[in-house]
């Protein structure tokens, strides 16, 4: 092997070991609901959550995006029940069931309940705008209670059913 050819493999050797974070956290993003191409200027942090509301556990995470505007999120996940776990979260695959954007930045969080047999409310005071809201996670019915919505958005409103 002459030493050009040597080179190019070790390059293309190099660029395919860097593809693979990239592509990962591309991934990552849009699992998360983020926009890949602009989800390196997010920020996520866990704000809270609640075991076991009728055999889901449930998670919030706070997002912020900050490119040319300000963006905020507060995202609700929800995964199966599983005690006792030996890998804790880690393995979970966690499905996005609410988002909204706070209406300011003393929001508080959304509360959780269970309501009945496989029954969940989610409330939440007020809100500006919802970008995701689904009323059906696995067998268990998802209710929402949300005191006030400043801004409504009806075409990117998903209702995944």
């Amino acid at each position: 092997m002459t030493r050009r050819r040597r080179v190019i493999a070790i390059v293309s050797g190099l660029v395919a070991l860097a593809a693979l974070p990239l592509g990962a956290a591309l991934y990552g993003s849009a699992e998360r609901g983020l926009n890949p191409l602009t989800a390196w200027t997010c920020t996520s942090e866990k704000k809270g959550g609640l075991s076991n509301v009728s055999g889901v556990d449930l998670e919030i995470e706070y997002t912020a995006c900050d490119l040319l505007a300000k963006d905020e999120a507060i995202s609700v996940y929800a995964s199966p029940y599983q005690p006792g776990s030996k890998h804790g979260t880690w393995f979970r695959k966690r499905t996005l069931i609410f988002r909204y954007d706070p209406s300011g930045p003393d929001e508080l969080l959304p509360g959780f309940e269970s309501i009945g047999a496989n029954r969940i409310l989610i409330s939440v005071p007020e809100v500006s705008s919802i970008s995701v809201q689904r009323h059906v996670y696995g067998n268990t019915t998802v209710n929402y209670h949300i005191g006030r919505i400043n801004y409504t958005k009806p075409t990117g409103l998903e209702h995944a059913d």
